[in-house]
Order: C-alpha cells, then sequence, then structure tokens
C-alpha cells in the first residue's frame, strides 16, 4: 500500500484557490438504479466537507464495476443525486475525466464547488497505471487527496501513478481506516474471527494475525482447508486444499502462543438446495457438504469471545444468505453488538460481513468501527 502524507499536512489555508483531485471510491451495489449501500458515499463526506469550508475546488474521480470500455451501463452519472444528497452539496458532473472541456467547466466553477467526473475504467490508462494518464489528470489540479482506502492496494493510475505529478495527502476516511486497522492489537486478549471461501487470499493475513492476536477462531469455507488439513473429515464441503500454507499459518500460531479455534460440529447437508434436510453433527459423512458451524462451536466462540478486549471480523461462518444456514453468522453478529456495549472494541471488514450485518438487523452504529476494505483490508492486515 502506497504511503502518502496525512492530511493535516493540508491546512484550510494550503487549499484556499486550490483544484483538488480527490479519489474516492463509488464502486457502490445499484439495483434498479437506486444505491442499495451508501457506507462509502458517507465516508468521504467529511474530507468534502473539510476542502469545500476551505474554498478549495474539490474534482472527485472514482471507477465504477469493470467496463471493457466506454458503456453507458457503468457511468457515474445515474449516481450524481445520491452522490449529492449524502454529501449535502450540489454535484456536476462532467461526463469525461480527461479533456479540454473538462477543464473548462473545473475552471468556470466557484470555489467551493464539487465535481464528479466520469468513470476512470472508461480509459485502459487507469487499470494500467499508465503515467501519461496520470499526468493528464493531474493536469487539471494542484493538489491529489486519496480518500479511498478500498482501492489503495491497487497500483492503477488514480493511486499510484498520480502521485508523481501531483503533492499527496490522505483523506480523512483513508486516515480513520489506518488508525482502526493498525490498532486492531493495541488491547489485549485479542481474538480475529475470520471466515468466508477464500482461504489462499486470507493465508497471509492469517499468518501475520497468528503472530500478534490471542485468539484465531475459523469458519466458513476458508475452516475447511484447516479441518482437512488436520485429518478431520469435511465430506463433500467445498474445500481449497493448501495444506503447506495451513501449516504454516498453525506453525506461527503455535509459536506465538495463539490459540487456533476450529469448528467442532457443523450444519450440513446433501446441498444447498436440501435446506429442509439438513443435520447437525461433529461426523462429517462423504456426501455431507459443510455449511455452517453448529451449536457447540457457536457456544465455544461466544465464551473465547467474552474473554476478550478486542475482536476483529472478516467474513461469515457460513452460507448466511440462506435461513437454514445462517445461525452461525447470525449469532456470531449478536455476540459483538453486545460485545461493544460491555465496553469491547468490535472492529468489522469485508463486503459480506457488513451484509450479514443488515441482515441480521443491524447498523453500524452497533460496532466500534467498520472498514469498507475489501482486498485492501486483507493487504494492509497482511503486513501491518
Amino acid at each position: 500500500m502506497k504511503s502518502i502524507r496525512t492530511l493535516p499536512w493540508v491546512q484550510n489555508s494550503s487549499v484556499r484557490g486550490c483544484r483538488v483531485l480527490l479519489r474516492v471510491d463509488f464502486n457502490v451495489p445499484v439495483e434498479h438504479g437506486q444505491v442499495r449501500d451508501r457506507t462509502r458515499i458517507e465516508r468521504v463526506a467529511p474530507t468534502v466537507d473539510y476542502l469545500v469550508k476551505a474554498e478549495a475546488k474539490v474534482i472527485m474521480v472514482s471507477h465504477f464495476g469493470r467496463p471493457n470500455r466506454v458503456d453507458a451501463n457503468f457511468s457515474l452519472e445515474p449516481l450524481v443525486g445520491t452522490i449529492s444528497e449524502v454529501l449535502g452539496v450540489p454535484v456536476t458532473f462532467i461526463g469525461d475525466c480527461l479533456g479540454e472541456r473538462v477543464c473548462t467547466v473545473v475552471n468556470a466553477l466557484p470555489w467551493g464547488s464539487v465535481v464528479l467526473l466520469e468513470n476512470l475504467r472508461f480509459h485502459a490508462g487507469e487499470e494500467e497505471n499508465d503515467l501519461a494518464f496520470a499526468k493528464q489528470l493531474a493536469s487539471m489540479a494542484d493538489l491529489y487527496v486519496n480518500d479511498a482506502f478500498s482501492c489503495s492496494h491497487r497500483m492503477h493510475a488514480s493511486i499510484d501513478a498520480i502521485t508523481k505529478f501531483l503533492p499527496s495527502a490522505a483523506g480523512l476516511n483513508l486516515q480513520n481506516e489506518l488508525h482502526h486497522l493498525g490498532n486492531i492489537v493495541s488491547e489485549h486478549p485479542v481474538a480475529a474471527v475470520i471466515g468466508g471461501a477464500k482461504t489462499s487470499s486470507k493465508i497471509p493475513m492469517l499468518r501475520n494475525l497468528a503472530q500478534k492476536v490471542d485468539f484465531l477462531v475459523l469458519g466458513g469455507g476458508l475452516s475447511n482447508s484447516f479441518l482437512r488439513a488436520s485429518g478431520h473429515k469435511i465430506g463433500n464441503s467445498i474445500c481449497e486444499p493448501c495444506d503447506d500454507a495451513v501449516y504454516a499459518v498453525l506453525e506461527s500460531a503455535s509459536k506465538n502462543n495463539c490459540t487456533v479455534i476450529l469448528p467442532r460440529d457443523h450444519v450440513v447437508a446433501r446441498s444447498l438446495d436440501c435446506a429442509a434436510h439438513t443435520k447437525v453433527t461433529e461426523d462429517v459423512e462423504a456426501e455431507d457438504c459443510i455449511f455452517d458451524i453448529g451449536e457447540q462451536t457457536s457456544a465455544e466462540v461466544t465464551e473465547v469471545l467474552g474473554k476478550c478486549k478486542t475482536v476483529f471480523w472478516n467474513g461469515p461462518m457460513g452460507v448466511f444468505e440462506r435461513a437454514a444456514f445462517a445461525a452461525g453468522t447470525s449469532g456470531l453478529v449478536r455476540d459483538l453488538v453486545r460485545l461493544k456495549k460491555e465496553g469491547v472494541s468490535t472492529i468489522v471488514g469485508g463486503g459480506d460481513s457488513i451484509f450479514a450485518i443488515k441482515a441480521s438487523g443491524y447498523s453500524e452504529e452497533d460496532f466500534s468501527y467498520i472498514s469498507t476494505g475489501g482486498g485492501a483490508l486483507l493487504q494492509f492486515l497482511s503486513v501491518a
């Protein structure tokens, strides 16, 4: 993750009369033309407010989806109304992110204005980290501010190459992310609860966390890789075989007095379509698929988390989207909500975890901090 200076370097007097290129992440979920989750927009509001009050011109740039070319289906224009509403300021949309017209419109607007440019990925140079593309972006601004933590692990032009052409700083959201994630292990005992299905992508994070936390609680499809490597039967369950990587995590945990908690019982079925015919068992048969942690495991997790002052959670315990396999994840969510009320620091990261929180009827206020990062979070916790 690229190292950049923090926003206090950008005092109000420094940005007044400046054009600020603000990298945001407005790659938000949209259904039937409506923004389904406004979290990433809400997170950049303090930085936008800071810059507007300092009478800078705020030029917001973002990607949206994975277009292969200019494609109206991936235009940011339909999001402008929601973005303006959340930020509390008028937002002028410009239908490109480069060119003379963009500069003309930006220069004509009064100080304190907010502009949103078109999808960066309509230009191949963005994902290619192209210096010429970055230089063109930089030509319309005097200062670059990155407030897109969730994109900061990518070597793209608007994240990396741009810093070669403009003085650069971190926005308030990015600073806040780094502060909370960097303090995960500041108050012990600490538990990291890691689920989901992407074992290989989470191995570096697990190895790093195993050196620093007191408890490493594993669930979801990820735990199947650890169960398999430890000699347990997992039947026909989803499993990414990576025994050597698993052994490295377990060895790291052993050397650093980190207790690894694996599921001891499971909610199984022959397939997701057989949700009406589930059972809870410790003995997984060859035809069974593990879709959730069982009641004994949930009780053990509750007991372990009750010993901690800090809990970090990333990834569901099972296929929570199906009611028959949601108990493990929803129980974990309730535990974290209760622990936060008891003074425990509860930090959550990952899109599936956030979705599970909302599906359980809770909100951001019920946790100490919720990170907007996915890949960026995994990379940061792999090295921090």
